[in-house]
């Protein structure tokens, strides 16, 4: 996998459906512990202990006691220990201690490749499930299992949670403060040219502007008015991606026509017809200087600029 972690912890979510029939690696497994273990712990006490669990006789006790039973399928799980220790002036910082634990673990899970779910609160209820499979796991007394992560390939898709947008629940510099947005401007033709998911972004926001390429013939330079900006081509479309910068943006671009041809090997039917100048449609291409009557340059595919009042 090749992710940064910012990629990483975007794109987790938490799964709930089937997993395929595809073993977990011990040598994954130990990763993702390790990954955990290595979460901070209030004043280094270290009070958060780890039970991997591929064996799949084991595996099968244990689902068999949890009711409504969950992660069935999954092909090795990790069960989270605890011990309450106090961390100075009688403060037990336990809960803190694993809870960093297990998000090292979701994210080292999902940057392998697996997918995989919190349960916390089904095995803690009033019924106690996490004591059965503590003793199942020949747990000690002192120490107290509080949540189990199934690992393993996703069978189906995630259903992704629609998350409110980050200035109901974020701000900076005091408690629900409206900072000025800025806008993002383009140009968008019958389809073709800039689309965007909103043109209003905050401040440090992340941008994402696609660009529909016109013709394959021909090369784009972009053009926008930021520090840095990013260029991705995927075939048909470009992603064009920038931090939002305290101003507004525009985003625009330039074309040439780089196909390579002979003229002499095409028919005067192939030319455009000669342009009347006095003709009010006729236009002149501000990207390769070409005359045109169309709404797209024959020998760029630049769109007519738009005249005043359209």
């Amino acid at each position: 996998m090749d992710m940064s972690v910012i990629d990483t912890i975007l794109n987790r979510h938490s799964y709930r459906g089937r997993y395929t029939d595809e073993k977990v690696s011990r040598h994954d497994l130990r990763v993702i512990m390790e990954a955990g273990l290595a979460a901070p712990s209030g004043c280094n006490k270290q009070t958060t202990s780890l039970i991997g669990v591929d064996d799949k006789k084991i595996l099968e006790k244990i689902i068999s006691v949890i009711d409504p039973p969950v992660a069935e399928t999954a092909p090795a799980m990790i069960c989270v220990l605890t011990q309450r220790i106090n961390a100075y002036r009688d403060k037990c910082f336990a809960i803190q201690d694993y809870s960093a634990a297990i998000e090292n673990m979701l994210l080292a899970i999902e940057e392998l490749g697996y997918k995989s779910c919190w349960y916390e609160g089904h095995i803690t209820d009033d019924d106690r499930i996490c004591d059965r499979i503590a003793d199942i796991l020949n747990v000690p007394k002192d120490y107290e299992l509080v949540c189990i992560l199934p690992v393993g390939r996703a069978e189906s898709d995630i259903n992704v949670p629609i998350k409110k947008e980050f200035n109901e629940r974020a701000w900076f510099n005091g408690f629900n403060t409206n900072e000025t947005e800025y806008r993002v401007n383009f140009e968008s033709i019958g389809g073709f040219g800039f689309t965007s998911k909103k043109v209003v972004y905050a401040v440090g926001e992340h941008v994402e502007v696609i660009f529909n390429a016109i013709m394959t013939d021909t090369s784009y330079t972009f053009h926008v008015n930021v520090d840095d900006f990013k260029v991705t081509n995927t075939g048909s479309t470009v992603h064009i991606s920038f931090i939002m910068p305290d101003h507004d943006v525009d985003v625009s671009y330039t074309s040439k026509n780089v196909m390579m041809y002979e003229p002499n090997t095409f028919s005067n039917s192939m030319n455009p017809a000669p342009i009347d100048q006095n003709d009010k449609d006729s236009w002149i291409c501000p990207a390769c200087g070409a005359k045109n009557t169309a709404k797209f340059c024959f020998e760029c595919g630049t769109p007519r600029p738009k005249k005043d009042g359209e």
